[in-house]
């Protein structure tokens, strides 16, 4: 599945905690990672506890007063910011997208490296505003295979994808994405209850 570059906390037997790469488990010097980062809590919902963190001596402190206070009770993980500036949410089943919206920024929104509820109005796909995605086959399969990987048989997920158009108007023949998360219960409205009713009695 595409999604961000993500590392974990571990101890490291010495009572020091260390950040590594979360595949390899391959130590990085907090001076080194990809900054800014996103700070996420594992099993978290509506983005409580999220922070970006710019510096390493930023990271530092979230460490010392977020992750080893709270080592007992919260745990986190770190994934690379990308600064793509369409997303899309695609609720989908294994056999693909049956509903999707695209979440844009309120004009008054004050944070603006995330989008959910808080900051965000949502477009259907019939919205001249919607700027479909050219890939947008393969951003369905990417969301399935998040839908797979999770073990759900129907899920909300949210994807995050470079702009139409390059810096220099060109239009992109294959724009970069990542699967952001994949969510088991996402916010309903009304059009979504109606679609979800429909999709599981499929599924029954």
């Amino acid at each position: 599945v595409k999604t961000s570059e993500w590392f974990t906390f571990y101890n490291d037997g010495s009572g020091n905690l260390q950040v590594c790469q979360a595949l390899s488990k391959t130590a990085i010097d907090i001076k080194n990672l990809p900054y800014p980062m996103i700070a996420k809590r594992i099993f978290g919902q509506k983005g409580i506890g999220m922070q970006m963190i710019a510096t390493a001596a930023e990271m530092q402190t979230f460490i010392r007063d977020t992750v080893i206070s709270g080592l007992n009770k919260t745990r986190y993980y770190l994934e690379s910011y990308y600064a793509y500036n369409r997303e899309y949410r695609l609720h989908v089943t294994e056999e693909g997208c049956f509903y999707t919206c695209r979440k844009v920024l309120k004009s008054d929104a004050k944070e603006r490296w995330y989008r959910n509820d808080s900051n965000c109005n949502w477009l259907v796909e019939t919205n001249e505003k919607f700027d479909k995605p050219v890939n947008w086959d393969k951003c369905i399969e990417h969301s399935v295979l998040a839908l797979k990987a999770v073990g759900l048989d129907i899920g909300a997920v949210d994807l995050r994808i470079q702009s139409s158009e390059d810096k220099d108007g060109k239009l992109r023949k294959d724009p970069d994405f990542i699967v952001i998360e994949i969510n088991s219960a996402p916010a309903f409205g009304k059009i979504t209850e109606e679609k979800y009713i429909e999709q599981l009695n499929k599924l029954i």
